[in-house]
């Protein structure tokens, strides 16, 4: 029975720390900016603020608010390789690519970040990245609805590029940071450290039994 229960135990403690930990994206609140404002990547560990909450101003204009007592302080502007990563991330297959049948991980996505425009009624989430082309102009990324072929589609697109020093009322910004300062330990961690501490208190317990048997 005693090598049972070491044994028991000894798998008990393999399971709970080689379990692997499931990307995902949860929302979470911010003193400053609201409930639901933050969207973080638990996979990459960076915080996204809700698009729409930077609608309608220039690049320009929302850099200049990253820097300390900033409008947007200790955020940036996400770049193309990040923001493609968040689609991925979010379940949608592919970037530049048409989809159509189970548009489900975009809305989930357009509803996690915030909608800046609507299409037939159809949410769209349109935001500036960091990446430059030429003449003044920055790389988008936008979940755009539109019909193809007449059927209802979705497609994560970075081919769109937008002047920084104009606005348009339809569009906001895709700003990140690290999650490092502001996270709080993950269920699957919280999980193991409580089961991993149970152990130790059951076996402290059989051992002053056992010692009290024994005396």
């Amino acid at each position: 029975m005693k090598k049972f229960s070491k044994l028991a135990i000894g798998t008990i403690l393999c399971l709970t720390w080689s379990a692997p930990v499931k990307a995902a994206l949860i929302s979470l609140d911010d003193f400053v900016f609201g409930a639901g404002s933050i969207t973080r990547d638990t996979d990459t560990n960076l915080e996204w603020l809700d698009v729409h909450l930077s609608q309608d101003r220039t690049f320009i204009d929302v850099a200049g608010e990253f820097g300390v007592g900033g409008e947007f302080e200790g955020f940036r502007h996400a770049n193309v390789a990040e923001f493609e990563t968040l689609v991925l991330n979010a379940g949608i297959p592919g970037i530049n690519t048409v989809v159509t049948g189970n548009l489900t991980p975009f809305t989930d996505l357009i509803n996690l970040l915030g909608a800046t425009s609507f299409q037939d009624n159809n949410p769209e989430t349109l935001g500036f990245l960091s990446d430059p082309t030429n003449n003044q102009l920055r790389i988008n990324g936008d979940l755009d609805f539109l019909f193809f072929s007449g059927v209802p589609a979705y497609e994560a697109n970075t081919l769109i590029a937008r002047n920084e020093s104009i606005s348009f009322s339809t569009v906001g910004h895709y700003l990140v940071r690290s999650a490092s300062v502001h996270s709080v330990p993950e269920p699957s961690t919280i999980f193991g450290l409580l089961a991993v501490g149970g152990l130790g208190l059951s076996l402290k317990a059989n051992k002053r039994r056992t010692n009290q048997r024994n005396s």
